[in-house]
């Protein structure tokens, strides 16, 4: 491995992978659906972008043909942070549940590729600026991998990050976790370079991205975790002398009031009551880490020890690629024994980088939902597994193929890393999230594994469709396939809100079935297509979908990795 300063080459690499991943990502992603707290946050974001644009609380000044999807509701005063109904009927209430930004981004990537550009519709609009995000991840990532470690290492990394199933599904939709992975990169980038090059304008370059990762969501804090031991690591070790501590600590101390002021400024809900909305918003912050519920998503109620405390790295491990596994073994190993050869810190700052948003929820916090609260841990571990792959082409080209061309060698390396990457994504579109490795049986075996040394038979917690990407997918099918003046009957605790608006085609009928008398003994003769998610924690009526399954045989279905994903039945 060695380092090397940016050249024109490195720049086209990179640009050739980021134009690859955001055309692939802009092509596939109307493939992806909408997830029940969506509408919610698109009206919200909707609502403070044209407030800052124009100045208005309302949509009066809106033409109705140019309105998006989601507006047909009025703000009446988004100051104050007034309860709003959704268009799709589901009531939601505070502004003041997550700070605002998001919204704003999903809101302004629909002005731009739906409302001007007309390249996109309404919803896959409002998702296209987080594939955008996730491609300055993967820039990101890339650049500090060759200012460290070099040119192999950096492209490994870069197209690692690219292929990471879960991290590309992610990409698609989910326009907090990306954002915060994305704005958490920078930031602690920006840091490594301001300690290293001992340079304030990164320090405050720092406080700024950690300002727009908070007005994410607060998550975005767990950066602190690894900036304050590292500094204290670099210190004790000698290679940050006290006299240069001394002004990173001084811009260092600045950052927090920056990170806030970026905050209240993107968030209108402050503005009004700043001290008893801030109180509010701290105390719904605080009761995620206490509360209970949820059903077999939430650490607090699952039933499989040692789950409850080790649910982030035993997930970070099952829904990892083996191969990523394998090689980021092997990088661990170098970095370790490099920590102390090295004078700028990057192993040492890797390694916390890797595991801190993983231990961070060791902690008894409220936890669910797979790896997107977490996956922080990805670019780090990207960078590992490169690492690794670097460090055994070195092995093999000095121990056994010193003949051959060492560029061969690093190909084929890069291909047994990149191949099986590249293959999961393809077989598992547009799925990805749903991603289990070999090591828990894919996702059937997620789905039915046998506990060791026992006959029991458990789920992994959260081996579902839990962002209900294929909703969409099914909507679609029913839309060629059913027959004329259908009802539609979805058995989710949130209904039909994850289908968007003029989605689903007009002679079919969403109906409400309340008892299951309703599909036996029913009076009239008008064909009912019943869809469901393959997640029990999401069923309102248990017992529709026991008949179903009993009595029905599905007329559609959606499988990964050999598991259901989602099921449509006719009656």
């Amino acid at each position: 491995m060695t380092r090397q300063n940016k050249s024109i080459s490195d720049w086209l690499i990179i640009f050739s992978i980021l134009l690859l991943f955001i055309s692939v990502g802009f092509y596939t992603v109307g493939d992806y659906g909408l997830t029940v707290d969506f509408p919610f946050h698109f009206s919200r974001g909707e609502a403070y972008l044209h407030y800052f644009l124009t100045g208005n609380k309302d949509y009066s000044d809106i033409p109705a043909n140019t309105r998006c999807i989601f507006q047909d509701i009025s703000f009446k005063d988004i100051l104050a942070g007034k309860t709003i109904e959704i268009s799709q009927g589901w009531k939601k209430g505070e502004f003041g549940t997550h700070p605002s930004l998001s919204g704003i981004l999903s809101a302004l990537g629909c002005t731009i590729f739906h409302r001007k550009l007309g390249f996109l519709g309404p919803v896959d609009a409002h998702h296209s600026l987080i594939i955008v995000l996730a491609a300055i991840a993967i820039l990101v990532t890339y650049l500090f991998a060759l200012e460290a470690y070099g040119r192999w290492v950096a492209v490994l990394s870069a197209l690692c990050l690219a292929l990471f199933p879960r991290f590309f599904g992610h990409a698609h939709n989910n326009f907090k976790d990306i954002p915060i992975l994305c704005f958490a990169t920078l930031s602690l980038w920006a840091f490594w370079k301001g300690v290293k090059h001992l340079s304030w304008k990164w320090i405050i370059l720092f406080g700024i991205f950690l300002g727009f990762g908070m007005s994410i969501k607060f998550n975005a804090m767990w950066v602190i975790l690894v900036i304050a031991p590292w500094l204290v690591l670099q210190w004790k070790t000698k290679l940050l002398k006290i006299n240069e501590l001394k002004p990173i600590l001084f811009y260092l101390a600045i950052c927090p009031l920056i990170a806030f002021l970026i905050l209240y400024f993107l968030w209108p809900y402050l503005w009004a009551d700043s001290i008893n909305n801030l109180l509010h918003v701290v105390s719904t912050y605080a009761s995620y880490v206490t509360r209970k519920g949820g059903g077999a998503g939430f650490v607090t109620d699952v039933g499989w020890p040692p789950w409850r405390p080790y649910y982030a790295p035993a997930y970070a491990i099952i829904t990892t690629p083996v191969i990523i596994l394998f090689f980021s073994t092997i990088g661990l190993v170098t970095l370790w024994k490099n920590i102390k050869k090295e004078t700028h810190g990057a192993s040492s700052f890797v390694i916390l980088w890797l595991f801190t948003p993983i231990l961070i929820f060791i902690l008894p916090i409220t936890l669910y939902n797979g790896i997107r609260i977490f996956m922080g841990f990805i670019p780090p571990l990207c960078i590992v597994a490169a690492i690794g792959a670097s460090e055994s082409a070195d092995f093999l080209k000095t121990k056994y193929f010193n003949k051959i061309s060492p560029y061969i060698i690093n190909i084929i390396i890069y291909a047994i890393m990149i191949i099986p990457l590249l293959v999961v994504n393809i077989r598992t579109h547009p799925n990805q999230v749903t991603y289990f490795n070999l090591l828990s049986g894919g996702l059937s075996g997620a789905q039915k594994t046998r506990l060791p040394f026992t006959d029991r038979i458990i789920t992994i917690p959260d081996a579902w469709d839990y962002w209900r990407n294929s909703y969409r997918n099914g909507v679609k099918w029913l839309n060629e396939n059913a027959e004329p003046d259908s009802y539609l009957t979805m058995i989710d605790y949130k209904q039909h809100v994850v289908i968007g608006a003029n989605e689903l085609r007009e002679d079919i009928k969403l109906r409400k079935i309340k008892s299951l008398e309703q599909i036996k003994n029913r009076s009239d003769s008008s064909p009912g297509y019943i869809m469901f998610i393959a997640r029990p924690w999401f069923y309102s009526d248990e017992y529709i979908v026991e008949y179903c399954r009993n009595n029905l045989s599905p007329v559609y279905s959606i499988t990964s990795q050999g598991a259901p994903v989602l099921l449509i039945y006719k009656y």
